[in-house]
C-alpha cells in the first residue's frame, strides 16, 4: 500500500511562494493582510474560497455569497482539484499540487463536518437553523478576525525565515518557467512574539472579566514587541476590547453618576466623567460622556440655586448655622460654582464675626462697663474676615484694594496654618473676585504660586503630577510612557553620583535617551515600600539600571545595576569592576572598609556574568519590601536575572525614604516607559507644601 501522503497550497506573497500543507479535512483560502493569499483551517473574515475533501479528491467551493473562484481559466463550483490546477481569487493565482502522493480519502464523518464548516452557521442539513443574537455574530466576526491576524502574523514571520528557499519559486514563477517540485519548508516553532500574543490572548479568553488587565497585557505587549508584525495583531485587538469595556463601562458609569448626583457630589461626579472620557473617548461609548457631563451641571446648578436659597434665609437669622451649611457644601461643586459658594461664605462670616460679641450666656449678669478711654485704632486682625460677595466685581476706589489685601492674608494665613480646603477658597475668590486690582496685578505671580500650593496641599501627592494617578489602599500609583515633552517636566535630571562624565538627557518621540552619567528621578519621596519598573532599549547594554536614592543628607542609595563594568569595591589601581548583574547598597557608612573620602559598597546579590546584547529591549524591576529586604530584576531576549537579599549596612542603617528612577554610567538608554507605585512619606509631602507655600510672601506694606 502506497504511502499516505499530502496535498499542499503554493500560495503568493510579498515575498514570493508560501508553501502551505493540507493537513485537514477542509482549508478555507482568501486574500492576506499584507497582500497575497493566505490559507486557513478554519474560515475567516476575509476568505472567499473552500477546499474540502471528498471521497474523489479535493474540490474548490465558494463561500456563501462569494464569486465562484476561476480554475484552469474556468469558472467551476464543484469540480475535483488535480495536480497543478491553478484556483484565480482576485487578481491572485494559487497553486494546488498533489504530486507527493495520492490524496488520502476521508471518512463519510470528516466530510461532512468539512461540509459543515463551509455552510452558513445558521443552516443544518439544507434546514434553516434558529436565528442566532446580534451578539453571538459579533462574538464570531471577532474571534474569526482574530485567528485570521494571528494566522497571518505566523506565516509572515515563517516566510521571512525562508525566504532564501522561496526566492528561486519566485524567480522560476516570473520567468513563466513550469514550476518544479520544492522540497517541504522545513517547520519551525513559533516566534517569541507570537508565542507572547497568544499567551495574552488566552489571559483574554479565560478572564474575560478582567478587560483593564487585558488591556494592560496588550499594551505591554504592542511596547516589547513594537517592530514585530505582531504587535499589529495586539493593536487590533486592544482597540476591539477597548470597545466592549467601553461599552461595559458606560453602563456602570451612569449607575455611579447617579448616586453622586444623589449625594450632590457634583465635583467628583466631573472627575469621573473626565477620567471615563480620557480613557474611552475614543469608541463608541465616547459621546456618552457630553450628555452625563450636562446632566451632572444641570443638577449642580438646581442644587446650588436651592443651596443658596436657603443659606440666604439663614444668613439674616442664624449667621453661624449659615456658615455651617455652607462650609459643608461648598466643596462638592465644580470650581466655578464653588466661587458663588465662597462668596456667601464670606457674607455669612462676615455676618456671624460681628455678632459673636453681642451674645453672652444666659443667666450671668453683664459686667460693668469700663472706665472709657481715648480712641485708639483697633489692633490688627491675625485672620481678617474675607471679603463680601458684589455681583458687578469690587467697588472702585480705596476700599477695593483693602479687601483684596484682607482676602489675601486670610488666604495665606489659611495656607501656613495647614487649612488648604480654606485657603484654596480664598485665593480662588482673590483671582475671581479682586482681579483687576492693582494689588493683584502687581502680585499676581506670587498669588498663583500660593493658589497651586493650597491645591496641591488640599489634592495630596498626586496634584504634583501631569499624569494620571491612582490611590489605593494608601499607595499612590502613576505611569508614564514620554509622549509628550511635559511628561519629563515631572521629573529631576541629575547625576546619581559623583562622575567625570557629562550629564546627556534628551526627549524624544515616546522616550526619554540618557548617556554619559546620567539620573533620571522623580521628586516624590516614597517610604522604603515602594515598586518602581521601566521599560527600555539598551543601545549601549552596559552599567545602567534604576536607583532608589534617599532623601538625606548623606548619600545613601540601592543600584539594581546591569551588566556592571566601572563600579568595584576598592577605588584603586589594583582593583577591578566586579562583572555581571549587582544589586549594590551605596553610601556614607556602609562598608566600614571603604577608603575615607569614598562612599562604600556593598553587595546585596549578584550574577557574575552578562550575556545581554546591544539593541535589546529590557524591562527593568527593583522593589522595596518589608523593613530591609530588597529585589530587582530584567527581562530581555537575551538575558534576565531576579536578585534580592538584605539591605543592611556596616553601621546597621538600613534604607529609609527615597527618591526613585532610572540611571546610566557611560551606557546609553532610551526609556520607553516608567510606572512607580508606592507610599508616599507624609512628613515629607507635608514639608513640600510650606516650601511650596513659601513662594507667596503675602501683602507687604
Amino acid at each position: 500500500m502506497p504511502t499516505v501522503r499530502h496535498a499542499h497550497l503554493l500560495l503568493p506573497s510579498s515575498l514570493g511562494l508560501l508553501e502551505y500543507d493540507v493537513l485537514e479535512d477542509a482549508v478555507f483560502v482568501g486574500p492576506a493582510p499584507r497582500g497575497g493569499l493566505m490559507a486557513q483551517p478554519a474560515p475567516f473574515r476575509e476568505a472567499k474560497v473552500a477546499l474540502t475533501r471528498t471521497n474523489s479528491g479535493y474540490v474548490a467551493k465558494p463561500l456563501p455569497g462569494e464569486v465562484p473562484p476561476e480554475i484552469n481559466g474556468r469558472v467551476v463550483t464543484d469540480a475535483v482539484l488535480g495536480d497543478g490546477d491553478r484556483i484565480r481569487i482576485g487578481d491572485q493565482v494559487v497553486l494546488f499540487r498533489t504530486d507527493r502522493g495520492p490524496v488520502r480519502s476521508a471518512p463519510p464523518a470528516a466530510a461532512a463536518a468539512a461540509a459543515a464548516a463551509a455552510r452558513p452557521a445558521g443552516r443544518t442539513n439544507g434546514q434553516r437553523g434558529a436565528r442566532r443574537s446580534s451578539g453571538e455574530r459579533r462574538a464570531e466576526s471577532r474571534s474569526n478576525a482574530l485567528i485570521s491576524l494571528l494566522a497571518a502574523a505566523i506565516i509572515l514571520a515563517a516566510a521571512v525565515r525562508a525566504v532564501g528557499h522561496l526566492k528561486t519559486m519566485k524567480e522560476a514563477r516570473d520567468s513563466k518557467q513550469s514550476i518544479p517540485t520544492t522540497p517541504k519548508v522545513m517547520e519551525e516553532e513559533p516566534s517569541r512574539a507570537s508565542r507572547n500574543l497568544l499567551a495574552v490572548l488566552d489571559y483574554e479568553r479565560s478572564n474575560p472579566e478582567r478587560l483593564s488587565e487585558a488591556a494592560k497585557r496588550y499594551r505591554a505587549f504592542i511596547d516589547h514587541h513594537a517592530m514585530d508584525a505582531e504587535a499589529e495583531i495586539a493593536q487590533e485587538r486592544l482597540r476591539e476590547l477597548m470597545e466592549r469595556w467601553g461599552e461595559r463601562e458606560v453602563l456602570a458609569l451612569d449607575e455611579q453618576i447617579e448616586q453622586m448626583i444623589a449625594a450632590q457630589q457634583f465635583n467628583r461626579a466631573e472627575r469621573v466623567v473626565r477620567e471615563f472620557e480620557e480613557r474611552f473617548g475614543a469608541t463608541r461609548a465616547g459621546p456618552r460622556a457630553r450628555y452625563a457631563r450636562e446632566r451632572i451641571r444641570t443638577e449642580a446648578r438646581t442644587a446650588l440655586d436651592e443651596l443658596k436659597r436657603m443659606a440666604a434665609v439663614l444668613v439674616q437669622k442664624n449667621p453661624k448655622q449659615a456658615v455651617n451649611l455652607l462650609a459643608g457644601s461648598g466643596l462638592s461643586y465644580p470650581p466655578d460654582l464653588a466661587i458663588e459658594v465662597a462668596d456667601l461664605l464670606a457674607v455669612a462670616r462676615k455676618k456671624a464675626d460681628a455678632e459673636k460679641g453681642t451674645r453672652r450666656r444666659p443667666g450671668r449678669r453683664p459686667k460693668p462697663p469700663a472706665p472709657r478711654e481715648p480712641d485708639r485704632p483697633a489692633p490688627p486682625r491675625e485672620s481678617p474676615p474675607r471679603p463680601d460677595s458684589g455681583d458687578a466685581g469690587p467697588p472702585p476706589g480705596v476700599n477695593a484694594e483693602k479687601e483684596a489685601r484682607d482676602a489675601w492674608q486670610a488666604a495665606r494665613d489659611d495656607l501656613l496654618n495647614g487649612k488648604y480646603a480654606d485657603a484654596l477658597l480664598g485665593y480662588t475668590l482673590m483671582v475671581q473676585r479682586y482681579g483687576k486690582t492693582e494689588l493683584y496685578q502687581a502680585n499676581r505671580k506670587y498669588i498663583q504660586l500660593g493658589l497651586e500650593a493650597a491645591r496641591v496641599g488640599k489634592e495630596g501627592p498626586k496634584a504634583l503630577l501631569k499624569v494620571e494617578a491612582e490611590e489605593r489602599n494608601g499607595r499612590l500609583t502613576f505611569e508614564y510612557t514620554f509622549n509628550t515633552f511635559e511628561e519629563l517636566d515631572d521629573w529631576t535630571q541629575e547625576k546619581p553620583f559623583t562622575s567625570e562624565k557629562d550629564l546627556d538627557i534628551k526627549h524624544e518621540r515616546g522616550a526619554v535617551s540618557m548617556a554619559g552619567t546620567s539620573g533620571l528621578l522623580h521628586p516624590i519621596v516614597f517610604l522604603p515600600d515602594v515598586r518602581v519598573e521601566a521599560n527600555v532599549t539598551a543601545d549601549v547594554a552596559h552599567d545602567f539600571g534604576l536607583i532608589a536614592l534617599e532623601e538625606s543628607d548623606s548619600y545613601r542609595a540601592v543600584l539594581f545595576n546591569v551588566n556592571n563594568t566601572r563600579f568595584k569595591l576598592k577605588k584603586n589601581d589594583n582593583q577591578k569592576p566586579n562583572p555581571g548583574h549587582l544589586l549594590w547598597y551605596v553610601g556614607q557608612g556602609v562598608w566600614k572598609d571603604a577608603d575615607a573620602d569614598a562612599h562604600g559598597y556593598i553587595k546585596i546579590a549578584e550574577r557574575p556574568s552578562s550575556k545581554l546584547k546591544d539593541g535589546d529591549r529590557v524591562k527593568l524591576e527593583l522593589e522595596r519590601g518589608g523593613k530591609d529586604r530588597c529585589e530587582a530584576g530584567f527581562g530581555a531576549a537575551s538575558d534576565g536575572v531576579h536578585l534580592k537579599g538584605n539591605v543592611r549596612g556596616d553601621d546597621g542603617s538600613t534604607m529609609g525614604s527615597a527618591r526613585v528612577g532610572v540611571f546610566v554610567d557611560t551606557g546609553i538608554v532610551r526609556v520607553h516607559q516608567i510606572k512607580i507605585s508606592g507610599r508616599v512619606d507624609m512628613a515629607w509631602f507635608k514639608d513640600h507644601v510650606q516650601w511650596l507655600a513659601k513662594g507667596d510672601p503675602g501683602p507687604r506694606d
